[in-house]
């Protein structure tokens, strides 16, 4: 009987360690957990929330890390990345990993970069080099402010809140006049090419399964756009210029991560245009392009987590940003 208590304290004692070892670690940032290659279902961290200038000269876009093949962290540079396309160059401008990892968005007119932090919403003038005394708070105390989009002619900020009454917000560049205009839950607002609506996914009241749906903000109206019932999640909905049809990346409800997916309005038909996991980001109107990241799993193969480009068809893919 000693004996068994004697193993079932120490056995409380390591966990106690670990535990604390863990609190540390979360604490000061220096510990990164890698999952096992023989138990990750998940893509590693990776470029995300990438999004081009109004000219499609800039590339703005968040870095975790990249992980190779056996899970060693190759590249652990966090923060908010400015890719000049003409130069080909890179700036980091913060390699805080509050800053940035769950939205940011650049104002069409390049005046000012907005980005979430600890759930909620800031904004900065952008230049070279930041000046971080001029960080200004415009989100809202009402619970997590993610996905800032800046409207394409830069007079509203559209945003994804999650607790009170959840959905899709507009506001004005400053913050104030801050209402709902899409359906309850939505998620991951994007707004036209010519300024009038919103795409978001989010869930149907009648239903588990997420959907997409088009927002006229100005009348704060809704419609439901797609009945697929088969995925349990989907992320940023990118609509053609003439709108007839949408990217998007979804989880399907008997998969892990996300793939990226082509629906035709018109013929109510839609097909993956990627066969391993990938996140859409962005439609460069210029030259008909699609920003995305590509983020197979270790069990998938082909570990990269990099920003690509492709033709809305899936065709002429190619790797835009590398570790630097």
């Amino acid at each position: 009987m000693v004996q068994a208590n004697k193993r079932v304290f120490i056995l409380y004692c390591a966990l106690l360690m670990i535990l604390c070892f863990y609190l540390i670690g979360c604490e000061d940032k220096t510990i990164i957990g890698i999952p096992s290659s023989y138990d990750d279902k998940y893509p590693y961290p990776y470029d995300l929330n990438a999004s081009w200038s109004s000219d499609y000269n800039l590339l703005i876009y968040y870095n975790a890390d990249h992980s190779d093949e056996n899970g060693v962290v190759t590249d652990s540079t966090y923060g908010i990345y400015i890719k000049d396309l003409s130069s080909d160059s890179t700036t980091i401008w913060s390699v805080n990993n509050m800053i940035g990892g769950s939205g940011l968005s650049l104002s069409p007119d390049k005046q000012w970069l907005i980005f979430e932090s600890v759930y909620n919403i800031y904004k900065i003038p952008f230049e070279n080099p930041f000046d971080e005394s001029k960080i200004e708070m415009i989100g809202s105390d009402t619970g997590p402010n993610l996905f800032p989009k800046w409207s394409r002619n830069g007079d509203l900020i559209a945003v994804d809140i999650r607790l009170g009454d959840p959905g899709i917000y507009i506001m004005e560049g400053d913050g104030s006049d801050k209402h709902k205009v899409g359906p309850w839950g939505g998620r991951h607002p994007f707004f036209t090419i010519d300024n009038e609506y919103i795409y978001c996914s989010g869930y149907p009241g009648s239903g588990e399964n997420w959907e997409i749906f088009k927002i006229n903000y100005s009348e704060n109206t809704y419609t439901q756009i797609t009945f697929f019932n088969e995925f349990n999640h989907i992320n940023y909905v990118l609509p053609s210029f003439d709108e007839n049809i949408l990217i998007f990346s979804a989880r399907h409800i008997d998969d892990w991560g996300t793939y990226i997916y082509r629906y035709d309005i018109n013929a109510d038909e839609f097909i993956r245009l990627i066969d391993k996991y990938a996140e859409a980001w962005d439609w460069n109107y210029e030259d008909d392009t699609i920003l995305y990241t590509y983020c197979p799993s270790i069990e998938q193969g082909d570990v990269n987590g990099f920003l690509w480009t492709m033709k809305p068809d899936g065709t002429d893919k190619n790797q835009i940003t590398f570790i630097e």
